[in-house]
Parts: C-alpha cells; structure tokens; sequence
C-alpha cells in the first residue's frame, strides 16, 4: 500500500487578553481550575499552513489533518485546564477553536491534535484539574491508531512554555505551536550485496540472493507523549530463537507482530527496491528519546533506545557456492549522513531513510544472535509528499 509523507504543523495561537464575563466553552469535556485572578485569556486556535525543518523548502508537502485537538494549560507542574476544542470555519478560510477562561498563571500549553471526528486515541478526558503535568504526559499513544492507509492521518503533539503574566491586560498577542506528528519513520530505499562498506572491502561478496522478509524489532506498538514512559504491552521484542515454522522468524503472518514486518519474497537478485519505483518500505517507529536509558531486552541483553532492523535471506550465492539459509542481518546502529553523527535516538515527524548494504560476514544464522556490528548511514527527513510501500500485515 503506498501511503504519503507529511511535514509538521504550525498552529498560530491568538490569545486575546481581557476581563471576561463568560462565553461559549470549548467542546468535550472541559475541566477548569478556581482561580482568583480577574484577568483570563480567551485563545483562538488556527490551524496554519505547513512548512519544513529542513534548509530549504520541501515542494507539494501534506499537512496532517486536523479535525479536534486537546489542551492542557499548565502552572508550576499542576494542570489548571484541560480542554477538547473542535475546529471550525472562521468564515476567511481558516479552521480554529475557541478556549474561553484560561487563567493568566498558566506558564505552558500542551496541545494534542486529532485529525477526525471520530479520532479518540489518545483519550485525555481524564486528566482532571490538579492533575500533575508528568502523569498527563504518560499517557499512551497507540501505533495501531495512526492510519497506514493514509499517512495524514496520525496524532499530532506539540508544546509551549510562555509566561501570560508578561503580557500587559487587553493586549493582543499572538503565539506559535510547531505540532509534529507523534511518530517517527523508518524507510528502506534499498537493500543490496555489497563489494565495498564505508570504504572498506567486503569479505564475502554476496552475488545473489533471496530477500524473504523485514523485520522492526526492539519497539514498541504504543509510547506515552512524553517519550519516556514506556508500555507494558505492545513490546516487540523477539530473540533469536529456531527459525522453523512455529516461531516468529519461519512464519511471520502468525507470529509477527502486525505493522512490524513485510513479507517481501524477492528472488534471485543481488539488490532489491520496492515493486513501484521511487517507493520505499517504510514502518512507523516510536520514537523514544535516549533520556529514557534504554529499550526492550532481547536474549536477556539491554538494547539501546533505536529500533533494529532485520533481514532475513536465503539462497546466498557467494564463490559459486549457494547457502539455503535462512541467513539474517541484524541493524542496531546508525550514523546521520548529514552530520556524520551516530543516531541516539529517534525524534518524531522525522523520517529516517537508509540503504542496507552487507557482505556474507555480516550474517549470523539466528537474528539478534552472534550479530555483526554494522552501523547503517540513513538521511534524516521532514516527511514529504513522498510514496511509501508499506504491505500492511
């Protein structure tokens, strides 16, 4: 299924500073804070054009859809507000929602965005007043409820540390939100047998060779918004276990969990692209971010924060002789192409595209198993109006 990259989102907030009598509440349900200052602030969501994070602009970019978003209005750790606004036509082309009554202490806005009416993951509705800010944000973000048939499609998330006691009162001011979508990409441009690796000649020079599967492993199917919290289901954390039928590796329509592998079936050639051209295989990843030390355990081993990424062969011809294999090739780490940096953790509304290149040594008969270390250069990307090949399993 070919599916469609994005950039991220900028959300103009105009925050109209006065003394109020009252007005239309936003939708959902809303929870306020008592508060003892006269000064509120009524805040106009619209939602704005798209734009990059790269150098120079991206042409035909798509701006994830935005049908409702979440607030939550914070003071000093403490949630004052929390606030469900549904987006309408302001009668000039724009789509905005209102937020009445939003004490003037508030020092940071979290905003949630949801791009249909009937998107309700993740639920919000119950972080109450005085809610700590740190348990609010550990709520969980599923994968499963980010649309693979339209990349448009995903929650969004983005936040502001401000101070509205330094605007003066009635005054007119207006703020930026950048929202991102919640997830991070993987993309496979290409896989082939290699003579050469970062300069350095190859060993084992695969000349052919049957790309049965890929593999995304040590991720996880959801992720709470603070990047940190991880889930206690939803853990994709296989080990290197027999490759015959009952496991994993030897049947994975069965085994596998689902949006995390595609069954590719190539045969017979020394390098593969995806079937249509200009597409890649791609994967949503969540991004968790190195502070939170560590990802899942495989083989009883600690992994980093970044995903793996697996192939599993069969077939390879190397010297005129044939091994049936199956064979695999375990990825762990990656280098930035454009700093030369390695890769630490995964941020989100990036795309992290890649070409994997091997030599025979760098297969192990197990994956995750007596793995060679190989460190993988991937380009780093603002999703663009790019298609994707994506089997959806």
């Amino acid at each position: 299924m070919k599916i469609l990259r994005y950039s991220k989102l900028i959300l103009p907030f105009i925050l109209l500073m006065g003394v109020l009598s009252g007005g239309c509440e936003a939708s959902g349900n809303d929870t306020d804070a008592a508060s003892d200052v006269d000064v509120m602030l009524t805040i106009t969501v619209k939602q704005g054009a798209a734009s990059t994070r790269t150098d120079a602009p991206t042409a035909g970019n798509r701006t994830p859809l935005l049908d409702h978003v979440w607030a939550l209005f914070v003071e000093d750790g403490l949630v004052l507000v929390s606030k469900a606004g549904t987006l309408v036509e302001d009668g000039s082309g724009n789509k905005m929602a209102i937020f009445n009554n939003i004490p003037k202490t508030v020092k940071k806005i979290h905003v949630i965005g949801y791009p249909t009416a009937t998107s309700n993951s993740p639920d919000m509705s119950f972080v109450g007043i005085n809610s700590t800010e740190a348990n609010a944000l550990k709520t969980m973000v599923n994968l499963s409820r980010q649309d693979d048939a339209d990349a448009t499609k995903v929650n969004t998330y983005g936040s502001l540390e401000t101070d509205f006691n330094s605007y003066p009162n009635d005054a007119s001011v207006e703020l930026s939100i950048s929202v991102a979508p919640v997830v991070a990409r993987i993309e496979i441009a290409k896989v082939e047998a290699a003579t050469t690796i970062g300069g350095e000649a190859v060993q084992g020079v695969v000349t052919r060779f049957d790309l049965d599967a890929i593999y995304l492993n040590n991720t996880y199917r959801s992720l709470a918004l603070d990047r940190k919290t991880k889930p206690n289901v939803g853990i994709v954390n296989y080990g290197g276990n027999d490759v015959g039928n009952s496991s994993p590796w030897g049947a994975p329509d069965s085994y596998y969990t689902k949006g995390c592998y595609d069954v590719v079936g190539g045969t017979g050639k020394a390098s593969y692209t995806p079937s249509v051209a200009g597409n890649r295989w791609a994967y949503y990843a969540t991004p968790l971010a190195a502070e939170a030390g560590s990802g899942t355990t495989i083989n009883g081993e600690v992994q980093t924060v970044l995903p793996h990424v697996l192939l599993k062969l069969s077939n390879i011809e190397v010297g005129g002789h044939i091994t049936s294999g199956p064979l695999f090739l375990t990825v762990k780490q990656y280098k930035d192409k454009g700093t030369g940096l390695p890769v630490t953790e995964l941020l989100p509304g990036l795309a992290y595209v890649m070409s994997l290149s091997f030599g025979f040594e760098h297969l192990s008969p197990l994956p995750e198993v007596d793995a060679t270390d190989i460190t993988v250069e991937v380009e780093v990307k603002d999703w663009e109006n790019t298609l994707i090949e994506d089997v959806l399993n």
